[in-house]
């Protein structure tokens, strides 16, 4: 009996060796869109497992063989199928195309090769090299979920519009969609956009503060080099023997320079504002992106909804990736800007400082402006009256009303140019006033809102207001300012009705010889006298009626002050 049992355990190994050895190549056919090719290197192979000591589960005996789809929607079919063999279906990839390959055990051989072309990678494992029974063949940990169904696949860090515009021309073509289906497209398209978007602004401003970073140390070096300098010229400069009216081009170019100092000066003082109140939240906005971002990935690795179409899951994931794009980018701003804050500490204070020198310079020399066309004016209105009076006396007895009124408009514009002179001295105390009040509520302001309504702060408010100027004064200039600017527009008025009169000269020459009878003799010395005053009227009256406007403008701003 004992030699029976030695001789049946014997042919049961031969016949098990021999069935390894005969294996021929396994044959499936998809319910999907024909049988997978399993020609190709990156299909999927077949393990076999065997038990190590020959012997079948019953379990695995009663189980029915089944195929089971794990991507039906990917461009490579996945399988998995299970028998009492426990013949494994996966997706070849490089880790399983590594695995070594007993060659003795590999079927199926050239010679035995099907003729339809359809070769699958087989590879079956020897009962004495098999797994233990609790060994399992697992997938790659690269492996797709079997609820995942990914088409379309593109890396995170090609998303591009175009990509986006290209993916959604292709989703519209798509036939038999409902307007839920493409209502969710629209959705996830323009979500995916915006998010690339942003991330692209983002990703600017992110090289804009390397780069300042990458270069502070030589800002910092030229803003020192530029407060050891002189401080910027706070005269003005102009030619000499300059008019009015180049003086007054001079000027407004200056007007153009001290706008664009403000303008810096508002731009910085912005930059500061926003430095101190999201500095200490740097670390706050960092981790709180963090989250986010894990939340963003970890939803996009999430199962897929039951039923959902390949292209509304793709529309999906591009969503999906965008957003992870843009949390990531968002994540290296805020650490990029927080070392930006530490690197640039230094370079800070002396922005201010060089934009503050520049500025009180160019506010100076526009304050040092007025009184040079002021006094530009009464010198021009000066010289004008003496002109008058001379002409006045020299002038022919038919012509003395004409010179007598050149007289009187340059007299006329001489006590303006007083009146004037005096406006620009109150009006330049009030703005010096109101600039040092301004500075000392904005400095106390600051203060109150990093320590608040302590017993400090309240005490420093109580000294500020014992030193603050007396309003009644500047409230009896600002009723005189109104009531000057009422009387002046009324002077105007006539005057310019009066300029324009003269526009046409050649008339009022004829129509002033109309009414003087000399003989034929005079009238050609007569009219040349005659042109030359009504000319110097005209000038006269040009350079009041401007005269008027600055009055005008200067009182203006004295009632705003």
């Amino acid at each position: 009996m004992l030699l029976l049992i030695c001789w049946l355990s014997c042919l049961a190994g031969s016949v098990r060796a021999d069935d390894v050895r005969t294996a021929q190549p396994f044959s499936f056919q998809s319910s999907l869109s024909g049988a997978p090719d399993f020609s190709s290197q990156n299909v999927p192979f077949i393990e076999r497992a065997f038990n190590s000591d020959g012997e079948s589960d019953p379990a695995d005996i009663s189980r029915p063989s089944g195929i089971q789809l794990v991507s039906g929607d990917s461009n490579v079919t996945f399988l998995r199928a299970r028998n009492s063999g426990r013949t494994a279906i996966a997706a070849a990839t490089q880790a399983a195309a590594l695995q070594p390959v007993p060659q003795e055990a590999s079927v199926p051989e050239q010679s035995d090769a099907p003729k339809n072309g359809n070769i699958g990678n087989v590879m079956v494992i020897p009962a004495q090299d098999a797994p233990s029974p609790t060994t399992v063949v697992k997938l790659p940990a690269t492996e797709v979920p079997l609820a995942e169904a990914p088409i379309n696949d593109v890396a995170t860090a090609t998303i591009t519009l175009e990509m986006i515009t290209a993916q959604r021309l292709a989703a519209e073509v798509q036939p038999d969609l409902t307007d839920a289906v493409k209502a969710s497209l629209t959705k996830h398209f323009q979500r995916a956009s915006e998010s690339i978007a942003q991330k692209t602004d983002i990703d600017k401003r992110i090289g804009e503060l390397k780069a300042e970073k990458e270069n502070g140390p030589m800002l910092i070096a030229d803003h020192r080099a530029l407060l050891t300098q002189p401080p910027p010229k706070s005269e003005p400069e102009y030619p000499l023997g300059a008019t009015v009216a180049e003086l007054d081009q001079l000027r407004l170019a200056d007007e153009e320079k001290a706008a664009e100092s403000r303008q810096q000066m508002e731009a910085w003082e912005a930059k500061a504002k926003t430095r101190a109140e999201k500095k200490p939240q740097m670390p706050a906005l960092i981790e709180t992106t963090r989250k986010q971002l894990e939340d963003a990935e970890e939803a996009a690795s999430s199962a897929v909804p039951d039923g959902e179409l390949p292209v509304l899951g793709a529309a999906r994931r591009l969503d999906q990736e965008s957003y992870i794009l843009l949390l990531r980018s968002q994540l290296e701003l805020f650490r990029v800007e927080q070392t930006s804050y530490e690197a640039l500490n230094e370079l800070f204070p002396l922005q201010h400082d060089v934009l503050t020198r520049a500025k009180n310079a160019i506010d100076k020399r526009i304050e040092l402006w007025k009184t040079v066309l002021a006094d530009a004016r009464r010198d021009e209105s000066t010289r004008q009256a003496q002109e008058a009076r001379e002409k006045l006396r020299n002038a022919h007895p038919t012509l003395r009303d004409l010179a007598e009124d050149n007289s009187r408009l340059t007299l006329h514009r001489k006590e303006l140019q007083e009146f004037l002179q005096t406006k620009v001295k109150e009006l330049s105390d009030a703005n010096a006033t109101l600039s040092g009040v301004e500075q000392k509520f904005k400095n106390v302001t600051e203060k109150e809102k990093r320590a608040g309504l302590t017993t400090a702060i309240g005490l420093l408010l109580r000294s500020q207001r014992s030193h603050l100027p007396a309003a009644r004064s500047f409230r009896r200039q600002q009723q005189a300012a109104e009531q000057d600017i009422v009387r002046l527009q009324t002077e105007q008025m006539p005057l310019e009705d009066e300029r324009s009169d003269l526009g046409d000269i050649e008339t009022q020459v004829e129509a002033s010889l109309k009414l003087i009878s000399v003989d034929n003799a005079a009238n050609g010395e007569l009219r040349q006298m005659t042109l030359e005053m009504l000319s110097d009227r005209r000038q006269y009256l040009d350079d009041l009626l401007a005269d008027y406007d600055s009055c005008l403008q200067t009182l203006a701003e004295t009632d705003v002050t």
